[in-house]
């Protein structure tokens, strides 16, 4: 029963570790995407007639390469709305199906969306819209994204080291407990064998 509980301790010990690092992983990864959109959203500009313009910015080199795992994407808004007007040569030809704009926006000034790209991969995306100075400029929407499959490796090896940190634990703990029922057994069995000898008149 000791052995039991103990395992089953461990075990839940494990789970609630590893759904508290991938929460924590995931958090990175939306704070890596809101630093991206910071910086896609200094970098934009409205070209006349109906054109977007986006300047060098400090950012991922997988954005560079195609299907990385990491997007970004500008919409058109407003009466004559329009997906992808541009985006990063990440996607390559790709276009990222978002649902409909929000009434508004939360204070933090983005979203959270969970997208699905052309392969059918869990995107976790973040988005904001963003209104020009320029007259004629339109409601844009920008969104960066990323594969949620970058969240798999460190997932992955903590889930390895955790699995390995634990097991030697319930090793040593199953240890401690037969240790302990030895030490505990031992007076029993001296008290049987003098049982036993009073038995047989020793």
């Amino acid at each position: 029963g000791t052995l039991a509980w103990m395992l089953l301790a461990i075990a839940l010990v494990g789970w609630g570790l590893r759904a508290l690092f991938q929460e924590h992983v995931t958090q990175q990864l939306q704070a890596q995407l809101v630093m991206q959109l910071d910086h896609l959203s200094a970098s934009v500009d409205w070209v006349a007639p109906g054109g977007v313009s986006v300047g060098s910015m400090a950012a991922d080199p997988r954005l560079a390469q195609p299907l990385s795992g990491l997007y970004w994407q500008i919409d058109r808004l407003g009466a004559a709305p329009q997906a992808g007007v541009a985006r990063s040569r990440s996607l390559w030809d790709q276009v990222l199906r978002l649902p409909v704009v929000p009434a508004s926006y939360p204070a933090s000034g983005y979203s959270v969306l969970p997208l699905l790209d052309a392969q059918g991969h869990e995107l976790l995306a973040v988005a904001r819209p963003l209104q020009l100075p320029e007259d004629d400029a339109p409601l844009l929407r920008l969104v960066v994204a990323g594969d949620k499959a970058l969240l798999a490796e460190p997932l992955q090896r903590f889930t390895q080291m955790l699995l390995m940190a634990l097991g030697m634990l319930a090793l040593g703990l199953a240890l401690a407990v037969a240790v302990q029922l030895q030490l505990a057994m031992r007076p029993l069995k001296l008290l049987r064998a003098r049982l036993a000898g009073v038995r047989s008149g020793a």
